[in-house]
């Protein structure tokens, strides 16, 4: 584990405060000493067990509370910031109350086999699990057992333990595929539109992935380092977009098998395409076998990424599934946003607003002296010193 390496920390009047030099995240963090020392800790490459040597040696109290202490830190935590975790050595990670994951936070974990979310999960940043090669599973904690497939929450759930999350359109996408997920055949969700970038993380296992219907777009590098791949089926009626970004080393030679068809044949010579949606750069493979709908009017497969990635149309194999009509396809997009811009129920918008009429809530008309006497209460059965209380529970963001 390694905190981010903008953070800055000062100590002010026995507590420690932390801010962010580059602004990425707006706020400072306050804790006392102890949690103090284990975000020291964190500044270097480290594991659980070295924070823990540590501490040994700075503090006279046994392992085992300590070790408490440190997982509080971490459990404590709300936000995970862009890279903060990248190389983190660690073999699992829980954070209960983590509500976000930034770009990259957990880039290059080569040691992180499961990673278990927070029920309060609200943001997950593109990449934030690419190339953490022992990566078998995401889980989550359904209050009773821990699980690897079910709805986490409104934004994500999780299927045989790849992750999905809510786009900003309400629509689904591909988020992450563990890098160590062992499955030759690889099947997206019937109703998920997007496959993000970066989000099969260098799987090597998975020789064969199929495509819903409703797939429109593929991210870039979505399934780079994918070197078993064999086998694509796509069961659109048009060809899913695939999405690109420029990348310097970007470059063909003579000797690749698409270098004919894309600097020859299509007259673009000196200029690359740069497309790592699969395997790698487009042209630098051989083209990887093509499965489409048995509609013989299918859309877009025949472009010149398609081609070079996939062979033409015409060599392309048949699946006994019909795609739904491009026309069909338009007319639920429709139909969904029309429902989408409908004007919500009066009492539905009250509540959203907190201004709940008195019979939907039993908590309404509580007197303030009453909650603060229930908080008191609860306190005091806890057993926890302020103190020991006050070690993690401001730490939220790294």
């Amino acid at each position: 584990m390694k905190l981010k390496d903008t953070f800055v920390t000062q100590e002010m009047d026995g507590e420690q405060v932390m801010v962010e030099a580059d602004g990425g995240f707006a706020g400072m963090v306050r804790s006392n000493a102890t949690a103090a020392f284990i975000i020291d800790q964190l500044k270097t490459e480290t594991t659980k067990e070295a924070i823990l040597d540590a501490m040994c040696k700075k503090y006279d109290a046994p392992r085992a509370v300590m070790a408490e202490d440190v997982d509080m830190v971490i459990n404590n935590l709300k936000k995970i910031g862009d890279y903060a975790f990248q190389n983190v050595k660690t073999a699992t990670f829980t954070a209960n109350n983590l509500e976000e994951i930034g770009i990259g936070a957990f880039q290059f974990a080569e040691n992180l086999s499961e990673f278990v979310f927070s029920r309060a999960i609200n943001k997950v940043g593109t990449a934030a699990f690419y190339g953490s090669l022992s990566l078998k599973t995401f889980a989550y904690y359904d209050g009773v057992e821990k699980k690897t497939d079910g709805k986490i929450n409104d934004y994500a759930l999780l299927y045989d333990g790849v992750l999905y999350t809510k786009m900003p359109s309400g629509k689904l996408q591909l988020a992450s595929v563990p890098a160590a997920k062992f499955t030759k055949t690889f099947v997206i969700r019937d109703d998920a539109e997007k496959v993000d970038a970066f989000a099969g993380n260098q799987n090597v296992n998975i020789e064969k992935i199929v495509f819903p219907d409703v797939m429109k777009t593929i991210g870039a590098n979505a399934f780079i380092g994918y070197t078993a791949l064999k086998t694509v089926e796509f069961r659109s009626f048009t060809a899913p977009t695939l999405e690109d970004f420029y990348t310097k080393s970007a470059s063909l030679s003579e000797n690749d098998p698409g270098y004919e068809i894309l600097h020859n044949q299509m007259g673009i010579f000196s200029l690359e395409l740069y497309y790592y949606n699969f395997v790698d750069l487009v042209g630098k493979r051989k083209p990887i076998e093509m499965i489409l709908p048995a509609n013989a009017d299918v859309e877009g497969y025949d472009s010149i990424v398609y081609l070079v990635y996939f062979g033409s149309v015409a060599d392309a194999d048949r699946s006994d599934y019909v795609a739904q009509s491009k026309h069909l396809i338009r007319f639920f997009d429709y139909a969904t946003k029309i429902q989408r811009n409908q004007p919500e129920p009066r009492g539905l918008r009250l509540r959203r607003s907190g201004m709940e009429p008195s019979c939907w809530s039993r908590e309404i008309g509580k007197s303030a002296s009453e909650s603060n006497q229930t908080g008191k209460r609860k306190q005091e059965r806890s057993g926890y010193s302020e103190t020991h209380q006050r070690t993690a529970r401001n730490v939220q963001s790294i």
